[in-house]
């Protein structure tokens, strides 16, 4: 079974769906297929799907998902 922590505040919008994507710093053994997110202080988590993982630069990466995943400003 996948896990990934998430921020605690994060994880509602999981939940509701307005959260669908995470930016990672550095490589993780993450795949297609089922996934648990937790929230780093709570016990609360949520099990996804991953339909994708991308391994790029942040510089290569496009804008759309910066602010999809909830930065205003990357660079």
């Amino acid at each position: 079974m996948q896990r990934m922590k998430l921020a605690d505040d994060l994880i509602p919008a999981v939940k509701d769906g307005t959260k669908t994507l995470t930016i990672r710093e550095g490589f993780r053994d993450i795949h297609p297929g089922s996934l648990t997110l937790t929230g780093v202080g709570s016990l609360e988590a949520v099990e996804v799907n991953v339909v994708e993982v991308v391994l790029t630069t942040a510089w290569r990466l496009p804008t759309i998902y910066w602010l999809r995943d909830g930065f205003g400003s990357f660079r």
